[in-house]
C-alpha cells in the first residue's frame, strides 16, 4: 500500500498515512502529539520531503493525556456495524400454546368455510363422505333461499272433482336434488281466467299441503308428493301456475 506524508501545523510532526485511512475520516486526522486535528487531504510522498531533523516534541498540556495513535480519530470510529442481538426465544410451553392456538384458530375458520359454503362444496365427491358424517350428527339442512335451486318438481296436475264440482284437486311433487337435507318450500298457488286475468292466488306453508306422517324437509334424492283440495275460486275456464318460495325465517 502506497505511504503518503501528513505534517500537522502546530507542532510540526510528520505521519506516515494511506488513501484508505484518509477516506474514512474525510482526510481529518488527530496530531498524536499535541491532539490538533487537521485536515492530510493533500500529503505528500515520502521521498519528496526533505530530511530537516526533527524539531524536539512539544510537550502537550498538563490536562490533556496524548494518544499514541496517530490516527487516533480514524482508529476510534465505529467502522464494523452493530453486532444484533438473536431474538429472544418463547419458553417452551409458551411456543407449545401458541402452537396449539393457531392450530385451533385454523381448524375453526376451516369449519365455518365447510359449514357456510356446503350447499357448494357437498357436490365435490372428496366431500360427500365427510359431510354424510357431519349430517349424522348435525342438522346440516340447506336455508330455504338456498335450497330452492336443488328441488325440482316432479309433476302438476290441477283438476276437478266429479262428486264436488266446485272443488279442485291439486297434485304434485318436488325432489331433492342436493346431497344434503332441504327444507320444503311455500307453495304459491294461481288462477287466471280466460283473459289472463288473476282471479285468485294463495300462498301455503308446508304444514298445509303435507301429508299427515310426513316431515317438513326432503332428504339427498328424496321425492314427496302433495295433493291439496281447494274451493273453486270462479266458474269457467280457469289458467293456474304454480310457485315455490322460501320459507320465512321464523
Amino acid at each position: 500500500m502506497k505511504k503518503l506524508v501528513a505534517q500537522c501545523p502546530t507542532c510540526q510532526t510528520r505521519y506516515s498515512v494511506s488513501q484508505g485511512q484518509l477516506k474514512v475520516a474525510k482526510g481529518r486526522v488527530r496530531c498524536g502529539q499535541c491532539l490538533t486535528v487537521f485536515s492530510a487531504v493533500n500529503p505528500t510522498e515520502p521521498s519528496a520531503v526533505p530530511a530537516v531533523p526533527a524539531a524536539p516534541p512539544t510537550p502537550p498540556p498538563e490536562n490533556l493525556k496524548p494518544k499514541t495513535d496517530p490516527l487516533t480519530l480514524l482508529r476510534q470510529m465505529p467502522l464494523d456495524p452493530p453486532e444484533l442481538s438473536p431474538a429472544t426465544r418463547l419458553p417452551a410451553p409458551s411456543q407449545k400454546l401458541a402452537m396449539t392456538g393457531s392450530f385451533l384458530a385454523l381448524l375453526l375458520l376451516a369449519g365455518q368455510y365447510l359449514w357456510f359454503e356446503r350447499a357448494k362444496l357437498a357436490q365435490e365427491p372428496l366431500l360427500v363422505p365427510l359431510y354424510s358424517m357431519l349430517c349424522e350428527q348435525l342438522d346440516c339442512t340447506l336455508p330455504s333461499h338456498h335450497s330452492l335451486a336443488w328441488l325440482q318438481t316432479s309433476h302438476l296436475l290441477v283438476r276437478s272433482q266429479a262428486e264436488q264440482p266446485d272443488v279442485l284437486e291439486v297434485l304434485t311433487g318436488l325432489t331433492n336434488t342436493s346431497p344434503l337435507p332441504v327444507p320444503l318450500p311455500v307453495m304459491r298457488l294461481q288462477f287466471t281466467d280466460a283473459s289472463g286475468r288473476i282471479v285468485a292466488a294463495s300462498d301455503f306453508q308446508p304444514e298445509a299441503y303435507l301429508p299427515g306422517d310426513a316431515t317438513t324437509r326432503l332428504q339427498p334424492g328424496q321425492r314427496q308428493t302433495f295433493r291439496l283440495l281447494l274451493q273453486r275460486p270462479a266458474a269457467g275456464y280457469l289458467g293456474y301456475e304454480l310457485d315455490w318460495l322460501p320459507v320465512a325465517a321464523r
